[in-house]
């Protein structure tokens, strides 16, 4: 995958922190990552030795076959987690971590909507112009025959977010609106 210019990245795992951030240093290109505060805090294994994450490539956090759930940063595991119980409703839904924001993995996003048909995009960033829009541009541009219902976006609210705890977790994006976006979704009715 060629891309030249300004790169993005945004690791969730510490894994993915030593390898998206050894990528970046290797690469000619400028590149930004963005550590979101919620993910400081992680921890877990990080691989031995020269361990690098190619820029471009999404992961698959967890395989699904009804649903796709596109989250991204410290939104992963809230994904996950929704994944998980959603499994006990009998919804299987496969999260994908896009990882590497620019360049793109377009080929396994568009891979799993084609997969699943329904596509939930769960993004930190505000609805208007944010990531989620863009991807919903994608998937509406290059897997519109593939999709069985409308791409859904859970994001932030287009309001500065508020000092006020209550007021906060009214605009950020939850779990539990993720987990009724899904569901919609799945069962096609309109939001």
């Amino acid at each position: 995958m060629l891309h030249m210019g300004m790169k993005t990245v945004m690791p969730t795992t510490v894994e993915d922190a030593k390898g998206l951030f050894k990528a970046a240093i290797r690469e000619d290109d400028p590149v930004m990552v963005f550590s979101p505060a919620a993910l400081l805090a992680t921890k877990g294994p990080v691989p031995d030795g020269d361990y690098v994450t190619p820029l471009g490539r999404a992961r698959v956090a967890r395989e699904g076959t009804d649903l796709t759930i596109v989250a991204v940063g410290p939104l992963v595991p809230e994904a996950l987690a929704a994944a998980e119980t959603l499994a006990g409703e009998g919804i299987s839904a496969e999260v994908i971590d896009p990882r590497s924001l620019l360049p793109l993995d377009t080929g396994t996003l568009l891979g799993s909507a084609r997969k699943t048909g329904h596509v939930v995009l769960f993004d930190d960033s505000n609805r208007t112009c944010g990531f989620a829009a863009e991807l919903a541009a994608l998937f509406a541009d290059q897997a519109w025959e593939a999709l069985r219902a409308p791409v859904r976006r859970i994001t932030r609210a287009d309001v500065p977010v508020p000092f006020s705890t209550p007021l906060e977790s009214y605009v950020l994006p939850s779990r539990e609106r993720l987990l009724d976006a899904c569901r919609a979704c799945r069962a096609g009715v309109r939001a």
